[in-house]
């Protein structure tokens, strides 16, 4: 059996308030994990025998007390980016790429990297508050005498709704009579400068009611989102479920209240400060695929458009 190999063909470092995003372009699609240590590792000489001679020519490092961190894409790509905040500043990481392609574990690794980490002095910190655009679609399928598994995993919704009552939940009317809501999210994030280093950010919604069988809110990262959405951006939404940037436990929730999601290290890699930033909400349930057992598992939400607080600071 012939093993898959890659090269790596680009490295590409985003300095960020608190560590690098740093993004790597291979060959061929694969997916990748970055070993990184502390320590320099160590560099042995094995030796290599051509026509009966010995060379000590061939180098092989040793990587000791080392983390293994994955990309933060699902699947393989052929650009893989890994999210290294809480990097102390004057720390210096060594590390280097290791994979598999199509599953297939690849004898090939990158060379070794060295990385030290220091901020340029900063101004800030700065607040940018964002209303969402303004509210007008969401799609959503509603079918009845399809099961469960048909209605979710189609990629298009049956409608896109407009009404005044708007949900990101699962309902269930009868046997195989399924409602399903997958909310767009579109923030226009352009007023952030360019050169901003963003430290944080809190999406904020009212929550007009909350049904007795409440679960889990999930947002995601959904760049491709149309604006304003079509009915294929249902299926959409539904893909990019493992591109988790926030959750919102909403178990404790026993009356309507404003509700706030602060947004993870994917999430804020994925604003965008020169156009609009894109995500969706929709329910945990949703996301593995776990049928709805009464009507409106999930939330209700007023018209009153959602809220995206960032805080950034820019270089002096």
């Amino acid at each position: 059996m012939t093993l898959p190999h890659f090269s790596i063909r680009d490295v590409q470092y985003s300095i960020q308030l608190t560590g690098y995003i740093i993004v790597v372009t291979t060959d061929v699609p694969c997916h990748l994990w970055m070993r990184w240590t502390l320590e320099n590792p160590r560099r042995h000489f094995d030796p290599v025998i051509k026509r009966g001679a010995s060379f000590p020519v061939k180098v092989r490092f040793c990587v000791v007390e080392y983390r293994d961190n994955e990309q933060a894409e699902a699947g393989d790509t052929l650009t893989h980016t890994f999210i290294k905040l809480n990097w102390p500043e004057c720390q210096t990481r060594y590390f280097y790429f290791f994979g598999n392609v199509a599953g297939v574990w690849s004898p090939s690794e990158s060379p070794l990297f060295e990385k030290h980490f220091k901020l340029p002095p900063m101004n800030g910190p700065f607040y940018a508050q964002i209303d969402a655009s303004p509210w007008i679609l969401w799609p959503s399928r509603f079918v009845n005498g399809a099961s469960y598994l048909d209605t979710h995993g189609d990629p298009d919704a049956t409608s896109i709704y407009s009404s005044a009552t708007r949900f990101s939940a699962q309902h269930k009317y009868g046997t195989n009579y399924f409602k399903i809501d997958r909310k767009p999210l579109y923030f226009d994030t352009s007023v952030i400068p360019d050169d901003a280093f963003i430290y944080g950010a809190i999406v904020s919604q009212y929550i007009s009611y909350i049904p007795a069988r409440v679960k889990d809110i999930r947002l995601v990262s959904a760049p491709d989102l149309h604006d304003p959405p079509v009915l294929s951006d249902y299926g959409y939404i539904l893909d990019r479920r493992n591109e988790e940037i926030s959750t919102l436990l909403t178990a404790d929730m026993s009356t309507p209240r404003r509700c706030s999601w602060k947004i993870n290290a994917a999430g804020i890699a994925s604003i965008n400060k020169t156009a609009k930033t894109l995500w969706a909400m929709l329910t945990i349930d949703d996301v593995n695929f776990i049928a709805p057992v009464a009507t409106a598992e999930g939330i209700y939400l007023t018209d009153e458009p959602e809220h995206l607080t960032v805080i950034y600071y820019t270089p002096s």
